[in-house]
């Protein structure tokens, strides 16, 4: 009897923390970014992809996998092992991956986007790691590619690799199966029907055969530079993916456990995290646009996934084939709300473009308008419906003190409620104890000097590329 989808995520969910717990326990200075991974079982994830792989990680650090894909690791070991030995084995080469795909979050995203072909880089980054990782005794599904792949010796950089390939791109072609680059960095069908950028040729459909790669083999996600599907991967990390910030953090706390690790002496550490061993964590360099548009693309996403609606308007698909009609789920729209703190202590020359910055956003996502008002230690204005496109345009108003209580009551009351809220301010007042209950508060600080974080809760965005300005409020 066949699994239902629900049988087989968790199936899916029970195999990745078993190969987590291994993983752990051979490489425990991993933890911290291999629990910050997201995971997200994506049933049919193969069609969508184009059969690129069934696993992959965003540069969000969402890890999604298609989930017959993920388990039949299990299936393609040797049918002479009993039972518990092809379970502990598949288990063995599933910690690998996901040891494949930290490293890639630990050294590789912004060296891969520095190559011009970034599906070639893909490919030559995975060289030096699974050349690491087989030296650890670690294993990986079948497929992976090494430095013997291609006739190269070991011990090279990924960007040495790199430059290597170009070289020896007949071979690159025979392993792709004859469709390197067919797909470009855009979405592409198994057919080579893909939609191509200037980073890879369109596609054409000339290849005599299937690309059969998979992760570790240059198909292993944003996070490596070569997405599965562009369109998933941003749908994914609007929606539950990490901000840069938070990437950033988790890579730091994962490399200092690296260092901690090798100065006691412990010997399994891949030879490629040695060069970041050097390296001292420092401060945050994401821009806050990046920031700001993630953060609220992010929380949007969030609401249109987690609050949805029926109507008799959109039957669901499934009623045709079942002969009764029911209604299909729709996703409503996000109701927005702009707060602007309107005490003395801000500027407009950070406000100003931190207002365009989120209405780019907004309109992206097809907000078009929003509530708006402004309030210091009280609420004078009312709040009222504004077209997005006037927000850059109103007037900056400096006076009184900053209190975000009654601001926030005012938000609570408002019909139609809203889902999100982005609270302009510099940060000094006094905010509620807990946050809003069923909405996204977002914390658009324009720093002062003597600005501090308002709340524990909330996201938070520092409208300032200097860390020294924004060291008060992410301690």
């Amino acid at each position: 009897m066949s699994n239902t989808p629900e049988e087989l995520e968790l199936k899916c969910l029970d195999a990745l923390a078993a190969a987590r717990a291994y993983l752990l326990h051979r490489a425990p200075y991993f933890s911290a970014t291999l629990y910050g991974l997201v995971p997200k079982v994506l049933p049919g994830m193969l069609a969508q992809t184009g059969g690129k792989g069934g696993f992959g990680v965003t540069r969000g650090m969402v890890l999604y996998m298609d989930p017959e894909w993920f388990l039949g690791i299990e299936d393609k070991l040797d049918t002479n092992l009993s039972t518990t030995d092809r379970r502990k084995e598949a288990t063995e080469r599933r910690g690998g991956l996901l040891a494949h795909e930290v490293m890639h979050v630990l050294r590789d995203m912004e060296r891969i986007e520095a190559m011009p072909n970034q599906e070639l880089a893909n490919i030559a980054f995975d060289l030096p790691i699974n050349h690491d990782l087989e030296k650890a005794a670690f294993k990986l599904p079948e497929g992976g590619c090494y430095p013997r792949t291609f006739g190269l010796k070991p011990g090279l950089t990924g960007e040495q690799y790199y430059e290597l390939l170009q070289n020896k791109m007949p071979q690159v072609h025979e392993y792709c199966g004859g469709r390197f680059g067919q797909s470009g960095h855009g979405d592409g069908d198994s057919t080579g029907n893909g939609k191509g950028d200037k980073k890879g040729d369109p596609g054409n459909g000339a290849g005599q055969h299937q690309d059969q790669r998979g992760p570790a083999a240059g198909h292993c996600g944003s996070c490596a530079g070569s997405p599965l599907s562009r369109s998933l991967e941003e749908q994914l990390d609007a929606a539950i993916g990490r901000t840069p910030a938070d990437v950033k953090r988790l890579r730091d706390e994962t490399l200092q456990a690296v260092k901690e690790s090798a100065s006691m002496g412990r010997g399994d550490i891949p030879g490629s995290l040695e060069e970041l061993l050097q390296e001292k964590p420092g401060p945050s360099v994401v821009p806050w646009r990046m920031t700001l548009s993630r953060v609220i693309r992010r929380a949007t996403g969030r609401i249109v996934c987690g609050q949805a609606d029926y109507s008799m308007r959109y039957p669901s698909k499934k009623s045709y084939t079942r002969g009764i009609i029911r209604p299909g789920m729709v996703d409503r729209k996000v109701v927005v709300v702009i707060v602007e703190d309107s005490s003395g202590s801000m500027g407009a020359e950070q406000l100003l473009p931190a207002r365009a910055e989120t209405v780019g956003v907004f309109k992206q996502l097809g907000i078009d308008d929003a509530w708006w008002f402004d309030a210091d230690s009280k609420v004078s204005i009312e709040p009222k419906r504004i077209r997005m496109r006037d927000v850059a345009t109103l007037p900056v108003y400096g006076r009184g003190g900053t209190d975000f209580r009654p601001a926030l009551e005012a938000v609570r009351k408002l019909k139609p409620k809203p889902d999100i809220c982005i609270y302009f301010t510099d940060g000094d007042g006094v905010a509620p104890e807990n946050p809003p209950q069923d909405m996204e508060v977002v914390w658009c600080i324009v720093p002062t000097p003597n600005g501090r974080r308002p709340a524990r809760w909330g996201h938070l965005v520092v409208v300032s590329d200097d860390q020294k300005l924004r060291d008060p409020y992410e301690r």
